[in-house]
């Protein structure tokens, strides 16, 4: 206000000091308006970076989800031809063992059938000779009824012991190569169960599982329990008890020659029987300097008191 405001009227000064007031209270709007401005580009700004920044990561998520997708798919691919392969072989397995059944069944008539002949051979040539009326000679010469009754039973019995040697080598053959047959068999059933396990493992990966707070422990797959001692013994064959008994009764190892002469056995049929108790755990291999395998039993005294075996 001037010196000269004195002189105006009242009304024009309240109108001017109203003025300068509103002047006072636009002016102040008008500053807190512009820093409201201000921070709201702030803000917006820092929401685009945001949102850049989410979009990025979702497409690297996705790439990496697509690139998984695609990792599982050929390792399924790669299980299901493995399983098919492991199939077929297994069936073609099943065949050769059944035509090699077949082969020694058809081995086995054939030898029968050609005893059978030579045992009537020998029949018909004794009777020949029996027939034959006795020859009047001067001299004295041996009774050739007797000597050639005498060669055939000689002969027969031979023949009956040939015709059992040979039937129980081939079976003895024959018992070896099945059971090798069967733990073929037996070792691609496991395998087979193994890579289906995995592709049920695989397939319940892809799938997403809620767990829920009190589900109950699971056991480690390498989990195993050992069957009882009792079973394992009474699970053993009568030549696997006889050559672990014959094995505990001797001081030193033996080898497969060895227990061959000891036995009776053939060399392959101890090999089988050696094979299936190494993997039991009750007898242990060593080889000398020329290479020729030593077993004897892993602890001789425990398995005595454990399965209270009676040395033969």
């Amino acid at each position: 206000m001037g010196l000269f405001d004195i002189f105006k009227p009242k009304e024009t000064v309240l109108a001017n000091r109203r003025i300068h007031a509103m002047h006072g209270h636009v002016q102040d709007a008008f500053s807190t308006l512009s820093s409201n401005i201000v921070s709201l580009n702030a803000n917006m700004k820092q929401q685009q970076e945001w949102l850049k920044y989410l979009h990025q990561n979702h497409l690297s998520l996705h790439s990496q989800h697509t690139n998984h997708k695609e990792a599982t798919k050929t390792e399924v691919t790669k299980v299901n031809s493995w399983i098919t392969f492991l199939h077929k072989a297994l069936q073609k397995q099943d065949k050769h063992v059944a035509k090699l059944q077949e082969i020694m069944e058809a081995y086995l008539k054939k030898y029968e059938q050609d005893f059978a002949q030579i045992y009537n051979h020998l029949e018909t040539v004794h009777k020949k000779a029996m027939e034959k009326p006795a020859v009047q000679i001067i001299q004295k010469e041996p009774d050739y009824a007797v000597v050639s009754q005498k060669v055939a039973e000689d002969l027969n019995v031979e023949i009956e012991a040939t015709k059992a040697e040979i039937k129980k080598e081939v079976s003895e053959v024959f018992e070896s190569k099945l059971e090798e047959l069967q733990q073929q068999k037996e070792k691609l059933q496991e395998i087979l169960l193994s890579l289906q396990q995995k592709q049920e493992q695989e397939k319940q990966m892809q799938q997403p599982t809620l767990i829920p707070a009190h589900a109950p422990a699971v056991l480690s797959p390498h989990f195993s329990f050992e069957e009882p001692i009792s079973i394992q013994w009474s699970r053993m064959t009568n030549p696997e008890q006889k050559l672990l008994n014959l094995l505990i009764s001797e001081a030193d190892p033996l080898s497969y020659t060895k227990i061959s002469q000891l036995t009776g056995h053939s060399i392959n049929t101890i090999r089988v029987n050696m094979n299936i108790l190494k993997k039991k755990g009750f007898v242990e291999e060593s080889a000398l300097p020329s290479g020729v395998k030593l077993f004897s039993v892993t602890n001789k005294e425990k398995i005595k008191k454990m399965y209270n075996v009676q040395v033969l």
